[in-house]
């Protein structure tokens, strides 16, 4: 038996500019508190290269009072699945949201380029001092967007990483400078997904800490009347005073585990077509159910409370985490395949593993208590291929592995 790929398809890229997050610990509530120690830059690596670069729309040296402006849309909002640092309770992946015309001040307040950012304010206040200018405290949606220009699954303004120096203002996209560094921003917004719903949402971080917390994507949050010296903002305009704004997408809580344990096999070989990584396999496909897996379990008392999954699994580790588990024979070698169900109707390669000239069955096996793992073997309880399909809570990401 020769295993042919183990894939977790994780990209390492190198740096940019811009900083490492502030310190920050989260309490029980999910609200931050603290920030700063500088740490080195670290790569974060990506699910799939990003999209072509685009073009800064406002370049040049910042004038005082300079704006950007951001044309309506529908963008997709979030981080893409996979993405080192991704939390997926708090964070969508790439869903479209409907988004008017604004403008974002390009850096943040006082937004002069002479004067130091002001920080130390709550959020009520931060929105006081936009009011006065006329203006608005920023949603984090347009944050968010003037941080990837509108460029899906970016990860920082800077591109894939950032480097802790920011000796160039980090310009994103967009042209906006110093989103994600050197400062958290407040936005107007409070938590919800996995951000506690008293709290206020604020963006990026100061220089110091974990890297990640720089992402563009990354959601944060605080008591509204928290001052740090770490907590600046900006200011955003828009016809209308902003209370129409899109707000962040959530979504429906999903059943830890669902079987499909009939599927059609046209829908199986639908989905592995449309994923490159996997689109050979999709040839003279045959599925593995429930049956065909129980052979390669010599005992079924060696399951100890496992249940076996059957050709299509449906997991959600985590709330705002979905994954489809995919097992079969493709000519005569067997296969495990893993992909992320995006909100598009396309699929995103986490991994797979293909055992070639051996026709199997692959069983694989879950079981509700155990939330971090499925199992996964070409002979349940003897030496051979085998192992799991691990989650990494801690880094926002799947993978195969071999025991």
């Amino acid at each position: 038996m020769r295993l042919r790929s183990v894939l977790a398809l994780l990209l390492a890229l190198g740096t940019g500019c811009g900083g490492a997050a502030g310190s920050d610990t989260a309490s029980d509530t999910g609200v931050d508190a603290g920030v700063d120690a500088i740490v080195p830059s670290v790569q974060l690596p990506v699910q799939l290269p990003s999209e072509p670069a685009v073009e800064a729309r406002v370049v040049g040296p910042p004038r005082a009072g300079e704006r950007i402006a951001i044309e309506a849309g529908t963008y997709r909002i979030g981080t893409r699945p996979g993405q080192l640092g991704r939390v997926p309770r708090d964070e969508a992946d790439l869903v479209g949201i409907e988004v008017g015309d604004y403008e974002i001040d390009r850096l943040p307040y006082p937004n002069d380029p002479d004067l130091p950012p002001r920080t130390g304010v709550t959020q009520t206040e931060a929105q006081s001092a936009c009011r006065e200018r006329g203006q608005r405290l920023c949603s984090e949606l347009e944050w968010e967007l003037a941080c990837t220009g509108g460029e899906t699954g970016r990860a920082f303004a800077t591109g894939e990483t950032m480097d802790p120096s920011c000796e160039d203002d980090c310009p994103s996209p967009s042209g906006a400078l110093r989103l994600g560094a050197p400062i958290g921003e407040w936005t107007a917004n409070r938590g919800n997904r996995g951000l506690p719903a008293a709290a206020a949402v604020f963006r990026g971080a100061a220089l110091g800490g974990e890297l990640e917390k720089h992402r563009c994507g990354a959601r944060r949050a605080a008591d509204p009347l928290t001052r740090s010296p770490n907590l600046g903002f900006r200011c955003c305009s828009s016809d209308g005073d902003g209370s129409a704004a899109p707000a962040y997408p959530t979504e429906r809580e999903a059943p830890r585990f669902r079987p499909q344990t009939a599927p059609e096999q046209a829908e199986v070989a639908a989905i592995l077509t449309s994923v490159p990584e996997l689109a050979a396999l999709a040839g003279d496909l045959r599925l593995f159910d429930v049956e065909a897996m129980g052979r390669v379990v010599a005992d079924p008392a060696m399951l100890r409370g496992w249940e076996l999954a059957g050709p299509l699994l449906e997991w959600s580790p985590t709330y705002g985490e979905r994954l489809l588990i995919l097992t079969g024979r493709s000519g005569e070698s067997a296969f495990l395949a893993v992909v992320h169900p995006m909100p598009d109707g396309s699929y995103l390669h986490v991994g797979s593993v293909v055992l070639e000239g051996e026709p199997g069955p692959i069983a694989v096996a879950f079981t509700p208590p155990s939330t971090d793992e499925v199992l996964w073997s070409a002979k349940w309880g003897e030496s051979a291929e085998g192992g799991a399909i691990v989650w990494h809570d801690e880094q926002g990401r799947a993978e195969i592995v071999t025991r």
